[in-house]
């Protein structure tokens, strides 16, 4: 059982936290606005090992940035979408150096003439054990994580090599990139 004492702390120290980190700090001429989202998982109510505590706090601190709030207590409800999230997490820079991602082109038509004249560039992660996923699925992921850069790096250099295969080809077209 949550010793409600417990819970009283944990929240009152991430919210301690939060707060310190609230002022905007001014590295040289650079202002920098920092946060904090904290996971909070008790013993032993949401795990008797640290591994365990450590991955429900994990997983419910994804939640607190999600929500914009500065704690989110782990919940048993979620643990298997979590489970799933930090999977794909772990997994996502593997992913993006080993070519995992491709970039699929849906026509831009001009309506008068019924010609394409570009693509807009879509992005979906081949994954090995869940198949085909959206970006709804993994570009938060990559923004949590720090990965967006080279996620958006490779959306880049792919569409810039599509593109210049096809004008090689004799194909003037535009590729659009959701970035």
């Amino acid at each position: 059982m949550m010793s409600p004492a417990n819970s009283r702390s944990a929240a009152t120290l991430a919210e301690t936290v939060a707060a310190c980190l609230q002022p905007p700090i001014t590295i040289e001429s650079m202002t920098i606005q920092a946060g904090a989202s904290t996971g909070i998982a008790l013993f032993p109510a949401d795990g008797d090992t640290p591994a365990a505590l450590l991955r429900r706090a994990d997983a419910a601190m994804y939640e607190a940035k999600q929500a914009g709030r500065s704690h989110v207590f782990a919940t048993p409800d979620d643990d298997q979408a979590n489970v799933r999230r930090l999977q794909l997490l772990g997994e996502l820079r593997a992913s993006i150096a080993t070519g995992d991602f491709r970039l699929y082109h849906q026509p831009k038509v001009d309506l008068k003439s019924g010609r394409v004249v570009g693509t807009e560039g879509l992005i979906r992660w081949h994954h090995k054990q869940f198949g085909v996923l959206t970006p709804h699925e993994f570009v938060e992921l990559s923004e949590l994580s720090g990965l967006i850069q080279p996620l958006t790096r490779w959306i880049i250099e792919q569409g810039i090599a599509q593109c210049r295969q096809w004008r090689d080809e004799g194909f003037e077209l535009t590729v659009a990139l959701n970035l």
